[in-house]
């Protein structure tokens, strides 16, 4: 089984809600992220917080994020994958995010850095984390990547994956 995540910017840009590929979350960027460890779980845990009442009300919690098992990282990947339980300000959160990350909307996302905190060095960080250091500190910039139609209720089903 191929666990590779395919990431379908088409989908993200052009479409009102992402299609997920494969059984793969929509918010690929995000994922790998979190899989592969470049987030701190300090920042996570500080995302997910500002939306702890929302994840609570939908039975979604996290273990401690100063645990070293990688349990945190697992819990976030888990919760990732099941992208219909999570509450709809944290998808559009997270979809914003993917937005801001994407490779064509690296010079608008660097330029809103430049502006806004441009005595903070971000430089070697991954597009996700660039765009959470905004979310954090100016939200307000990340406006221009929001998804255009608020998310409410499930996310469409999983497509077939584009061949290559």
């Amino acid at each position: 089984m191929n666990n590779q995540t395919n990431i379908n910017t088409s989908a993200l840009q052009n479409s009102e809600t992402p299609q997920l590929q494969n059984f793969v979350t929509p918010f690929p960027a995000f994922s790998v992220a979190v899989r592969r460890h470049h987030i701190d779980p300090r920042r996570l845990h500080k995302f997910f917080n500002g939306f702890s009442e929302a994840l609570r009300s939908s039975g979604i919690s996290f273990p401690d994020h100063e645990a070293v098992n990688g349990d945190y990282y697992d819990s976030i990947s888990a919760a990732l994958a099941s992208a219909n339980r999570l509450p709809s300000p944290v998808r559009v959160a997270l979809l914003t995010l993917e937005t801001a990350a994407l490779p064509e909307n690296a010079a608008r996302l660097d330029d809103a850095i430049q502006r806004r905190i441009p005595n903070v060095s971000l430089h070697g960080c991954c597009p996700i984390d660039c765009a959470l250091e905004l979310w954090f500190l100016f939200p307000d910039e990340l406006q221009q990547f929001e998804p255009r139609v608020p998310l409410v209720g499930p996310l469409p089903p999983a497509v077939e994956p584009l061949s290559r």
